[in-house]
């Protein structure tokens, strides 16, 4: 991937922020599992919307 020497500490940035977002999200699903108990559907809705927001920003700019 080609990036600017503008956004390169910005993509590394996001891909770490992703990164931990991802074991976040796994811990969360794991919790609930052995929990017995489902996260909060407004809560996942809430996250849901992050998810589409952030990929309706790659698909703006993420052209190649």
């Amino acid at each position: 991937m080609t990036q600017s020497p503008r956004q390169a500490p910005v993509i590394n940035a996001l891909a770490t922020l992703l990164e931990q977002a991802s074991a976040r999200a796994a811990a969360l699903c794991d919790n609930a599992i052995e929990d017995g108990h489902p996260l909060d559907s407004a809560a996942v809705i809430a996250l849901r919307q992050q998810v589409r927001a952030i990929r309706s920003e790659e698909r703006r700019v993420g052209k190649e």
